[in-house]
Parts: C-alpha cells; structure tokens; sequence
C-alpha cells in the first residue's frame, strides 16, 4: 500500500495530465466532424495494419496444413495420369472400368502415389536420413521410392506403423540408376559426404560426349522410379585415367535444406517381379 502512494505522489501530476489530455482528445474529436473523420481514417488505417499483420502470422501456422493438401491433390493427380495414360495406350483394353495389358496378365498402370510430410531431416551427415509422417497403416512399403515436385529425393528403407525412414540419395549408401537425358546413357548416382547441394554420376563409358547443363532422370531400371523423374543438371565432367570411365558432377534437383513435402512411389508388381529375378 505504501509503494502504491508513493507511485502516485511521485507520478500523480504526469497520469492526471494524461487523463486531462485524453479527455480533451475525446472532446475535440466528439463535437467537430473534421477532427472525427480525421481520427477514423487513421483509426482505420491502424485497424487495418493490424488485422493485416494478425492474418499474415495466422497463414504463416496455417501453412502446413496447406502444404499437405496441396502434396495430398499432387499425389490424387499423377495416380490420375498414370491411370489416363494407361487407358490411352493402344496395348490396354477396357473391361468393366479396370484397364488391362493386352497379351499379358501385368497391369499396365504399374506406380501409384501417396502424400507425406517430413518430420525429420538432416543434411550434415555421411548417412543422412528422412521420417516421414506415414507409416505401414498409410500403405507406406519399404523399397517405395521418395519425391518431391523437384525432383528424386531418395528410397524408403524401414517402415513402423506410423512412421517411415528414408534413405535420402545425399547417403553415402545410396546408388541410384540414372541417365544424361541427351544422349541417353546410363549410370549410377552416387554421394561423397562433402556438398548435400551435389552428387556424382559414375558409371558412364568415357568416350560419351557430356554437356554441361545436360539434364540428368531416373532411368527407370527398377522397380522404384519411373523413368524421367528429375534428379539433376551436370556442372562438371572428368576423365578418370585409372578406369576410363567418367565422373559427372550434377547439381541436385531438389534443395535438402528446404523439403517439407514428398510424394511416394508405390509400384504394384513389385512382388511378382521379385519372384522373376
């Protein structure tokens, strides 16, 4: 009680001009219609500053929520291509709404697609690893490959019932079969733990002219990726003398350090291709 008093006695005179002052701001702008246009195109103004900044900080936390829908209609739409380009192809036939493959019992649609948020990621290590927020209960399989509207981003190894783990191809372990989309030759896609930003396509014969900034896909010699599916651009060719075959610096595709969405690959014959080989 007494710090109370000594508050007012001490700031009495600054709050009863602050008072007087209110009252004579409320006055004014009460009883002259200026002075009150004026204060409610500022007010306004204020208002209108706040309720901007309120909705940019609420979008902001709403952007997740975003991101998986617009992942959720990525995935809706390639299952709808895949299914489109099958029904279009002059080696499937219509029965019954189902498309099939003339002259063998394989589905001609072959991949289908499913949405994922990343809940975990890193990029600093020689194996680097992705969790992805889906899980067996979800149709998430081990050996589906991983995307993102940029690019490859890597192989599911290991599924719970929740959760998936991914191999990303910045893994020291990952190999991937790739291609140089101009001429058409094929290799394999490597990481060497120093840049999550590049890799190294081994592999190629040395005698196969390179371009810099020749695209680099998917090969589409597995069971994991369509062929075309971007992975990267090359920046730098070298001979390797020891071996005569190259070694291709490409520039990834897609930037690790940013991810937050990804699209799975599922492929429908994988068993019965497993069974062949």
């Amino acid at each position: 009680m007494e710090n109370l008093l000594q508050f007012f006695k001490r700031f009495g005179l600054f709050l009863q001009f602050l008072l007087l002052e209110t009252i004579a701001i409320v006055l004014l702008v009460y009883f002259n219609g200026y002075q009150r246009s004026v204060f409610m195109s500022s007010a306004g103004l204020v208002t209108g500053v706040v309720y901007q900044g309120m909705d940019a900080v609420g979008g902001y936390f709403h952007l997740r929520d975003v991101n998986e829908k617009l992942s959720q209609e990525n995935a809706e739409l390639k299952n709808e291509i895949a299914r489109l380009q099958a029904l279009s192809s002059p080696s499937v036939v219509q029965m019954d709404s189902i498309a099939y493959a003339t002259g063998d019992s394989v589905l001609y649609q072959p991949f289908y697609y499913l949405s994922a948020h990343i809940i975990q990621n890193s990029i600093n290590r020689q194996q680097n690893y992705i969790t992805l927020d889906r899980g067996a209960n979800d149709g998430v399989q081990q050996d589906m490959g991983v995307v993102s509207p940029q690019g490859v981003v890597g192989i599911v190894k290991s599924v719970s019932s929740h959760y998936a783990m991914v191999m990303p191809i910045i893994n020291v372990q990952s190999h991937i079969s790739c291609r140089l989309d101009a001429s058409n030759n094929f290799g394999s896609l490597v990481w060497d733990a120093v840049d999550y930003r590049y890799a190294t396509l081994q592999e190629v014969p040395g005698h196969v002219k390179v371009e810099i900034g020749e695209t680099v896909s998917t090969s589409g010699f597995s069971s994991i990726f369509p062929s075309g599916i971007p992975v990267g651009k090359v920046v730098d060719v070298q001979l390797m003398t020891e071996n005569q075959f190259l070694d291709i610096k490409v520039e990834l595709s897609v930037d690790f350090a940013k991810i937050s969405q990804v699209n799975l690959i599922g492929f429908k014959g994988k068993y019965e291709l497993m069974t062949l080989q």
